[in-house]
């Protein structure tokens, strides 16, 4: 047997291993150009398989207790996993060591390997310090912070110029007006967590509004969080990625580990079999 094989059923079928990949997918390098990037590594172990991505800013690797009777690894492009995760059912995909390029799925060949070697990544992975500072949220409470920032960052941004260049693009496309006034009372009720006031009608009409405000902002503003460390250095940490991890670790508890000694080193996520990694986007001293 010279083939490597994912069989679903070895990650508890094909409903799990959607789950599995689709945790994966904001870690994948979306630049098609990057073709070593450009999708998810797995790797074939004795006694365990790995899958990894990396997108540059992020980096997600997990091991499953699977044998594999061929050891190897591989390379299935980001197009190719959209579709796999559109099958309802157990499958068996087969990767012919003599093919750089085709894998195997229900006897039909699809062009979803990429002809690349995979960046060493075992070596971006920091290694747990004694030392290390650790900042811990539940996913509750670091869900309302970042809510609260990104509430923040609107209300900043949403200026008296903003306003009229967002009503100037709603009149163009002939789209409903948006009430800021009526949104900005919205974002103070987020923040106060006091929501039960309003209908589930008017909470989804006020979320989709601030949806658009917020689509139209970020053209030209980033959404940012600030981690404390230790009462005298602040991360800031894009907050769209923090949100990807948050979605991708299973436990209720989010722990930030950090070396607080060194300024460049990423910050680490770990959960049993599983690691993921977030690069600072910069640092500031208090």
């Amino acid at each position: 047997m010279t083939n490597l094989v994912i069989n679903t059923k070895d990650f508890g079928g094909y409903k799990k291993f959607n789950s599995i990949i689709k945790k994966i997918l904001p870690f994948v390098c979306k630049d098609t150009n990057r073709h070593n990037l450009n999708g998810i590594y797995f790797e074939f172990k004795e006694d365990k398989t790995i899958l990894t991505a990396v997108n540059g800013h992020m980096l997600y690797s997990e091991s499953f207790n699977i044998e594999n009777k061929v050891i190897g690894n591989t390379i299935i492009k980001l197009e190719g996993l959209k579709q796999l995760i559109k099958i309802r059912q157990d499958y068996i995909l087969e990767k012919d060591i003599e093919y750089k390029n085709n894998i195997k799925l229900n006897g039909n060949l699809y062009s979803w390997i990429a002809d690349a070697d995979f960046v060493k990544y075992e070596n971006v992975i920091p290694s747990l310090q004694e030392n290390d500072t650790i900042i811990e949220y539940t996913k509750e409470d670091l869900n309302h912070k970042l809510l609260k920032e990104e509430n923040q960052a609107i209300r900043k941004k949403l200026n008296k110029d903003e306003i009229e260049s967002i009503t100037k693009h709603i009149k163009e496309k002939n789209l409903l007006i948006v009430d800021f006034n009526k949104v900005l009372e919205y974002l103070d009720l987020q923040d106060n967590k006091d929501l039960s006031k309003l209908s589930k009608e008017e909470i989804k009409f006020l979320e989709s509004n601030k949806c658009f405000i917020k689509r139209r902002i970020s053209y030209s503003w980033e959404f940012d969080t600030t981690i404390h460390v230790n009462g005298c250095m602040t991360m800031i940490l894009d907050m769209g990625y923090v949100k990807n991890i948050m979605d991708a670790l299973d436990s209720n508890s989010i722990k930030f580990h950090i070396n607080s000694n060194n300024t460049k080193s990423p910050i680490l996520f770990f959960e049993e079999n599983k690691r993921i990694v977030l690069m600072r986007k910069r640092d500031s001293t208090n």
